[in-house]
């Protein structure tokens, strides 16, 4: 085995042996050294291929012009998730929290570097579903209890997405002997169970990628997770998810109008549901959130697209490829941006509490006197009680609750009837 074949194992391989907590309390910057295998094997031009057929189905390792993109945005990804992961290190004091989101760090990186340079089935599924609970691991180590109901959304999802993958991946088994993706999509052109695999990989991958409507735990997540958490929950779970549906599924080699037509429904209710969501909440609370809806809506779009016309996978496929590194990195910006706007706002002075309306009239009374005009004490400071009295009173308070009750309950209203729309214009069309 040549060192540079040495390298490809090197790199999911290196951060999954730091895991262990004794080996990355040793090692200073552990986070940095974990990266340095995928970083090196950026440097090599060539293409590099590595089988192991001593493992179950000949899982093996690659890494092309493709994977090396993908590798790319990975490490940068991951280098900000190390320097934010050593910042709160340094101000949190308890070495054992720290210790433990090291370890599901380590986790982490490990599949999400695995699953990109997986060349088959076996190898995908087993690094996706380290990410999967490892990710889960950097959830809800904070103790959060927004993040913990997150994560246990988040955790029933994964464990059924791996059942249907898992599943999935028997089926092409009894189809091919080699795993690798191009043998199982040329396999899968002329099988009878071709289309029970296509499902189970779409409602798979669509779970862990918190597709619409199984989203509600991206909500919860992007504003409540430490900031390295937060930047990778759209470049890790998410992008894999999206990259595992191209590499599992037969693209460009089979035509089935009907589910064509049924997912780009699916992927056109999902935007007009985020849009309805960001109108009627009037809520800017998770942007990042919003953006990766509209984008994975897009996404499945043109996966619909290409179901119905095998032929557009020529046009769409580099393109897909390409969306997946921009979502991955234009959203970890956008979580950047957001803490950052955050913290300033946290560190500036608060309003003072009293309401507008009554500091604007109490200011216009103190200009209004200084420049000499007797302006009657006692009625000032009757108004002013008045209108503060106004705004604080209970009554008020109450309703505002009941309103923004039924406001939350208005998307669930809104998911159903889009799903019935969806259902009604599903039948029409086929029929």
């Amino acid at each position: 085995m040549s060192l540079s074949e040495l390298l490809l194992f090197f790199v999911p391989g290196f951060p999954l042996l730091l895991a262990i907590p004794l080996l990355h309390r040793l090692l200073p910057r552990a986070e940095y050294l974990a990266i340095l295998p995928a970083a090196m094997l950026l440097s090599l031009p060539e293409n590099i291929f590595v089988e192991t057929p001593w493992l179950l189905f000949g899982a093996g390792l690659g890494s092309n012009t493709e994977t090396r993109l993908l590798l790319m945005m990975s490490v940068v990804l991951w280098i900000f998730a190390a320097f934010m992961q050593n910042v709160h290190a340094s101000r949190n004091s308890n070495s054992e929290a720290n210790n433990y989101h090291s370890t599901y760090f380590f986790l982490t990186l490990s599949g999400h570097l695995g699953a990109i340079l997986a060349n088959g089935l076996v190898g995908f599924f087993a690094f996706s579903t380290l990410i999967g609970y490892g990710f889960y691991g950097l959830l809800v180590e904070t103790g959060n209890d927004t993040v913990k109901k997150a994560g246990r959304i988040y955790i029933c999802f994964i464990i059924v997405a791996d059942l249907l993958l898992f599943e999935a991946a028997l089926l092409a088994a009894t189809v091919t002997d080699d795993m690798g993706f191009d043998a199982v999509r040329a396999a899968m052109i002329d099988s009878s169970v071709t289309g029970l695999y296509m499902t189970m990989v779409l409602i798979g991958f669509a779970l862990k990628a918190g597709f619409w409507p199984m989203h509600h735990w991206l909500f919860l997540t992007f504003r409540s997770v430490r900031p390295a958490t937060a930047m990778l929950l759209a470049g890790v779970p998410v992008a894999m998810a999206l990259l595992g549906t191209l590499r599992w599924l037969p693209l460009g080699e089979i035509s089935v109008p009907g589910l064509g037509l049924l997912i780009q429904g699916i992927g056109g209710v999902a935007i007009m549901y985020t849009v309805l969501a960001v109108l009627i909440r009037r809520q800017h609370n998770h942007p990042a959130a919003y953006v990766t809806l509209t984008a994975t809506g897009l996404f499945v779009i043109a996966l619909g697209a290409v179901f119905i016309e095998p032929v557009l996978w020529d046009l769409y496929a580099s393109p897909m490829f390409y969306a997946i590194v921009l979502l991955s990195v234009g959203l970890a910006l956008l979580t950047i941006i957001i803490r950052w706007t955050d913290t300033t706002a946290s560190n500036q002075k608060p309003l003072d509490t009293v309401l507008l309306y009554g500091c604007w009239s109490e200011k216009l009374i103190s200009w209004g006197r200084r420049m000499g005009f007797e302006l009657l004490p006692r009625l000032r400071n009757v108004f002013l009680v008045y209108v503060q009295s106004l705004w604080r009173v209970s009554f008020w308070q109450k309703n505002l609750q009941i309103g923004e009750y039924y406001l939350q309950r208005w998307s669930l209203a809104v998911t159903i009837l889009l799903l019935i729309g969806v259902t009604i214009v599903t039948s029409l069309i086929i029929e």
